[in-house]
């Protein structure tokens, strides 16, 4: 029996373009799923999706999407025991990073950690104005379309996360509130 030389050139275009298909349907996945909804999109959503879920390329912005329209501020308001109210913007004094960290514990339901941050934000108040409660709100007002001057400007409280120091009650989950503003 004669074996002969297994055909290399063969090979290495078997390879190459076993690796341009990947790469070709690779970079289209991530294409499409960058895209805006759309009727085409929708057909081949199914074929797709499951190759971006199982690479952990999920993202939840898409590059020709409209952009929310409305403004949100994010607050942090402090109560004292005496009934005064403090608060802080949040949106305005901290940088893109924690911006994304805020936005995310109203828009993630992450409720432990808001509460978390409260905890942590509560060991940083001096002791001097121990508060009765801290809570982080978050607050939006529509944003008006071009010319349209009669849309009110105020902002709405939408959703917030409220922490009762262990000095007034005990610090059990019972206590420690998450409430939603219909809007």
């Amino acid at each position: 029996m004669v074996y002969g030389k297994p055909d290399l050139v063969g090979m290495k275009k078997i390879k190459r373009a076993a690796i341009s298909l990947f790469l070709l349907l690779h970079i289209s996945a991530i294409f499409l799923n960058n895209l805006s909804w759309s009727p085409l999109i929708g057909c081949l959503y199914p074929y797709y999706y499951p190759y971006i879920q199982w690479t952990g390329q999920t993202q939840a912005w898409a590059m020709y999407k409209n952009p929310d329209k409305y403004d949100q501020q994010i607050v942090c308001e402090i109560v004292l025991s005496n009934g005064r109210r403090k608060e802080s913007s949040v949106t305005k004094n901290n940088c893109p990073r924690m911006l994304y960290f805020f936005e995310g514990l109203f828009t993630q339901n992450r409720r432990r950690e808001a509460i978390s941050y409260l905890k942590w934000s509560l060991k940083h108040t001096p002791k001097t104005q121990q508060p009765a409660s801290i809570a982080l709100q978050r607050s939006i007002r529509k944003t008006p379309s071009p010319g349209n001057s009669r849309v009110s400007h105020e902002y709405l409280l939408q959703e917030e996360y409220i922490l009762y120091p262990e000095s007034r009650f005990s610090a059990s989950d019972k206590t420690q509130n998450f409430r939603e503003f219909a809007p």
